[in-house]
């Protein structure tokens, strides 16, 4: 005898979502909904607008170098994106990312050493940096991507 089981209905509402933004320092579009830093204060008008109480940020820029310390510069891409997003609507929680993926030259998510290998503590320093910056930025969450 086969048992079906019933699931409530569950509704789901803006106030429900999280938006995620790829801001980009240039004009190429990404894999998921991408906006130039021009216009990270009008999406998060619109997200506010439209009841979506978070925006979760990834960002892709040019400026990258071995270290990835293009990510914990006070004047990072993603500093400013969330100085965007915190000036428009300071209300609208912010997320963010700490990988080194937009920061490495490869696009890698770590630190290479000598011999061509992830660099396990450079890495990790280099993302606790990153989550420090951010959050002095003024991300509301900070979350670890990197591996």
């Amino acid at each position: 005898m086969t048992t079906t089981r019933s699931f409530p209905r569950v509704g789901v509402r803006p106030a429900d979502l999280v938006m995620v933004l790829l801001v980009r320092d240039d004009d190429r579009s990404g894999p998921m909904p991408t906006v130039r830093l021009s216009q990270v204060a009008q999406a998060a008008h619109r997200l506010v607008a439209c009841g979506v109480p978070a925006v979760k940020l990834f960002v892709s820029t040019s400026t990258r170098d071995v270290f990835g310390q293009g990510g914990v510069a006070p004047d990072s891409l993603m500093a400013r994106a969330i100085a965007e997003v915190k000036n428009a609507q300071p209300d609208l929680t912010v997320m963010t990312e700490t990988c080194l993926c937009s920061y490495t030259p490869t696009g890698d998510c770590h630190i290479t050493n000598l011999k061509n290998r992830p660099d396990i503590p450079g890495t990790i320093d280099a993302l606790a940096e990153q989550a420090v910056a951010q959050a002095e930025a003024g991300a509301d969450v900070v979350g670890s991507s990197g591996r």
